[in-house]
């Protein structure tokens, strides 16, 4: 039995049914309309409570990472909708190795994983200059490096 072509009628029984191929794109039409939703609510629960230093959204909107100030404090800040379980956050400060850390994500509402860090508290570096800050998870750069400037 040869299976229909896109938007074809199907008349194997004799009566005439649409074929699932139109449903495929009307589902990821929906997926796609989701993932730019997600893209344009991500961005808006960080500034909300944060300033952003430095931030990038990956095009499909898969996820978003933040340098951000809150109350005087660096946060380096992931959010997703793609990736779970853990990942490394390494910070790079001026003239100074690389000091990387594992963290993992938490659940958030609507499929949403994320993680803040406060740098403080995490990173022992004092020296004032420019900062470098990378997302790392399954051996793989999540992103391009942000910066940030610590006086």
């Amino acid at each position: 039995m040869s299976v229909p072509r896109t938007g074809a009628l199907d008349l194997t029984f004799g009566k005439p049914r649409r074929t699932i191929e139109p449903m495929r794109h009307r589902l990821a039409t929906t997926v796609l309309a989701l993932a730019a939703t997600a893209c344009l609510l991500i961005p808006a629960s960080v500034s909300a409570r944060m300033r952003a230093i430095d931030s990038y959204c990956s095009p499909t909107g898969d996820f978003c990472t933040y340098v951000a100030r809150s109350g005087g404090r660096i946060k380096l800040v992931v959010r997703t909708f793609s990736f779970r379980g853990r990942y490394k956050l390494c910070v790079k400060p001026p003239r100074r190795s690389r000091q990387c850390h594992s963290y993992r994500l938490i659940p958030r509402r609507h499929g949403i994983y994320a993680s803040r860090i406060d740098f403080a508290r995490h990173f022992s570096h004092r020296a004032s200059g420019r900062y470098t800050v990378s997302w790392h998870q399954s051996g793989f750069r999540i992103g391009p490096s942000l910066h940030f400037r610590k006086r």
